[in-house]
């Protein structure tokens, strides 16, 4: 992977490092509780917001991951993220996340960009398999992993505890191999 964090073009987007300058925006979506709903967070305050921008760098320096911006090229405001964290060098398989803000949500935004950041995975990280973790009821997002190849693969029950319970999450993959 680069030493200088990469940019990643698409028909409608950018796939940029996220500055303190997009504060405000990231803001936007990381307080938004129905965004929220299944990211596995509560509603950030905006005091929490230079930290987390600060820890995509940090992902990206200490070679754990990457997290881009998703910049609307029509508008240059960022109006999600997406990334490969969890990076397990030994095994070369990262784990897809991604938030997108609401007004931007049904509009193949998305799946323009996962499918940008799969390619990358594959071709700059050297990942043999991308994986996603999604809770159930996440209708929206487990059709967006699917359209972007990832196989369904297994339930992982009571996997996740948030918002006080747990709950369980569907397992996707896509080896480098499914191409």
């Amino acid at each position: 992977m680069e030493a200088v964090f990469p940019r990643v073009e698409t028909e409608r987007l950018v796939l940029r490092r996220v500055t303190q300058e997009d504060a405000d925006d990231v803001f936007a979506f990381l307080s938004d509780p129905e965004v929220m709903e299944y990211y596995g967070n509560d509603p950030f305050p905006r005091e929490k917001v230079p930290t987390t921008i600060q820890n995509y760098d940090s992902m990206f320096e200490d070679k754990r991951g990457i997290r881009f911006g998703i910049e609307e090229k029509a508008t240059g405001r960022i109006i999600g993220t997406c990334g490969l964290q969890f990076w397990d060098h030994r095994d070369r398989c990262a784990e897809l996340v991604y938030i997108l803000r609401k007004d931007s949500w049904s509009q193949g935004v998305m799946t323009e960009a996962l499918g940008a950041l799969i390619q990358y995975g594959f071709e700059q990280m050297d990942l043999y398999r991308v994986q996603a973790k999604i809770e159930v009821p996440n209708i929206g997002s487990h059709r967006v992993v699917e359209k972007v190849g990832l196989k369904r693969e297994g339930v992982l029950r009571g996997a996740a505890y948030t918002f006080g319970e747990f709950r369980d999450l569907v397992i996707y993959g896509k080896l480098r191999t499914d191409e």
